[in-house]
């Protein structure tokens, strides 16, 4: 399998978020799959592509022209795709994985999580959307897709489009269970994406 890792292209101030991310891309890599991620060297994001390449796993980074110099591109890796925007960069992300995670970061890994549950929502894709969640990070953002559901913006069905873990091995055991289930977001009408 290929996951896609979006994850901060900072470190954050929690030490744990490094550590605990490393485990993961470890495990990930020592099961014998590959990687899909921003193209950087640095913060959570670079950690994904040096602890992936330390264990022999493939990585291909997908990288914005405009960002080569600020993100710091990491050239040392299998394949580095050079896009001309974020964009193309995350369409690119997605479509060459089979598995999604997120690891701790910023409003870039905020707006990569949110459009990957929109456009499994939307019946674009149905791939596994994990949320590696170290310390509570991303309570409030799980708390923020709750009230969307329980304000009806989105249908109750929608909390299967993701799965919370805190361990590698809740990982592995979580994805063979994975389906999702996209519900009906068109109140008083058939949904005409499941036509």
């Amino acid at each position: 399998m290929i996951f896609c890792i979006f994850g901060g292209s900072n470190p954050g101030n929690n030490p744990r978020f490094a550590e605990v991310s490393k485990e993961f891309i470890s495990e990930i890599a020592e099961r014998g799959h590959s990687f899909v991620y921003g193209g950087g060297s640095d913060g959570i994001m670079g950690l994904t592509a040096t602890t992936a390449l330390e264990k022999h796993a493939h990585v291909t980074g997908i990288i914005p022209q405009f960002l080569m110099t600020a993100e710091n591109a990491k050239t040392d890796i299998d394949e580095l795709i050079v896009t001309d925007t974020l964009y193309e960069r995350l369409e690119l992300m997605m479509q060459k994985s089979d598995v999604i995670v997120a690891l701790p970061g910023g409003f870039g890994t905020m707006q990569e999580f949110f459009t990957a549950i929109t456009k499994s929502q939307l019946g674009r894709h149905e791939k596994p959307l994990v949320i590696v969640n170290v310390d509570g990070y991303y309570d409030p953002l799980i708390s923020l897709v709750r009230t969307i559901m329980d304000e009806d913006f989105a249908p109750q069905e929608n909390s299967s489009l993701f799965i919370e873990v805190t361990s590698p091995q809740e990982l592995f055991e979580e994805l063979p269970n994975f389906k999702p289930n996209i519900g009906n977001k068109f109140k008083g009408r058939e949904n005409p994406l499941l036509k």
